[in-house]
């Protein structure tokens, strides 16, 4: 099995530390093979007995690192499913505030890219990962749709690992989409598209391998949009995703959510809600993808503080986008 090299841990700015635990399975665990347009066995994956990578910790006792570093745990939902047919979608509900989303992305470039260029840490990570698990599919795809790009978060990797013939980046940020466009590599022809995740423009059938890294936690229709994607690949063609779900951000909505219940006798939604793995399978399913494949992966990020935290969430633009949320009071709304 093709495996992608991956960054060791490293010292981040602000004295945020990353380590990677990988290979972790939770909730269920399918397809030991993922070959895209052949019947696979349905064989249970083994859990691998992984470790951390080992992080150095500052000197003192246990309660004054608590005092001092919040551990935060990013769950990274991975998605990777073959083309099938289509089923029909429900009306969604709406959760999400998808124009301060879009304000929130801009505003992250434009009040200082070098911020938000630093502040890709974790999507690099993911990025790595999918071009690692497109690497185990032995068919091989001269073009690749990110989907939900950013600026381009698997470019890179892909350009390392993979060497496609052509890239082609959407995402509803022009600002974000158009961070890089300095960086023109001679060798793969690179394209971008403005288009909203929420309303694929693609034409049907019309591309054979539909990636997604770090895009999907924020629409509102998220069958919809799979059914979509799905309707947009060719016989065979591939979609690999990931998204946060699960426990990402625990540590800091647990926190806010006590504070608040003290000083305020109630809680309001500073944290946007997040899906699992069981909900993924059954969504993918829904949206008629074949051969389905759900893991779990977790990253874990140290922050000296949970303003440190903030920060690089406003630079991300990760910052909170619920139609519910709060916008006043004594607590930092994300």
């Amino acid at each position: 099995m093709a495996a992608a090299a991956r960054p060791a841990p490293s010292e981040l700015p602000g004295g945020r530390k990353k380590g990677r635990i990988s290979g972790s399975e939770v909730g269920f665990r399918r397809c030991a093979h993922r070959q895209i347009g052949f019947a696979l066995s349905q064989a249970e994956r083994p859990v691998l007995d992984a470790q951390p990578h080992p992080i150095s910790s500052d000197e003192g006792s246990d309660q004054d690192q608590f005092d001092h570093r919040i551990d935060e745990t990013f769950s990274i939902a991975s998605s990777m499913g073959a083309g099938g047919p289509t089923s029909s979608t429900p009306n969604p509900f709406k959760v999400f505030d998808r124009s301060s989303k879009l304000k929130q992305k801009s505003r992250a470039v434009r009040k200082d890219i070098g911020r938000n260029r630093v502040t890709d840490y974790l999507r690099d990570e993911v990025a790595f990962g999918l071009v690692d698990r497109l690497r185990d599919i032995r068919r091989r795809y001269d073009q690749i749709l990110e989907f939900g790009a950013g600026p381009g978060s698997l470019v890179k990797p892909l350009l390392d690992f993979y060497l496609p013939q052509k890239i082609v980046l959407t995402d509803s940020c022009p600002d974000l989409l158009w961070r890089d466009k300095e960086f023109c590599p001679s060798d793969v022809e690179i394209s971008r598209v403005v288009m909203d995740e929420e309303l694929v423009t693609l034409e049907p059938g019309s591309q054979e391998c539909i990636m997604s890294c770090l895009s999907l936690h924020w629409v509102n229709d998220l069958p919809g949009t799979l059914i979509q994607i799905q309707n947009s690949l060719k016989p065979d063609g591939v979609f690999i995703g990931a998204m946060f779900g699960g426990d990402t951000l625990f540590e800091l909505r647990t926190s806010l959510q006590l504070a608040e219940q003290e000083r305020e006798g109630g809680i309001s939604a500073r944290i946007s809600p997040m899906t699992d793995s069981q909900s993924m399978s059954s969504l993918i399913n829904r949206a008629g993808f074949s051969i389905p494949t759900i893991d779990t992966d977790e990253i874990t990020v140290q922050y000296p503080s949970m303003f440190e935290l903030m920060d690089d969430l406003r630079f991300m633009g990760e910052s909170n986008a619920t139609i519910n949320r709060s916008v006043s009071g004594w607590l930092i709304t994300l």
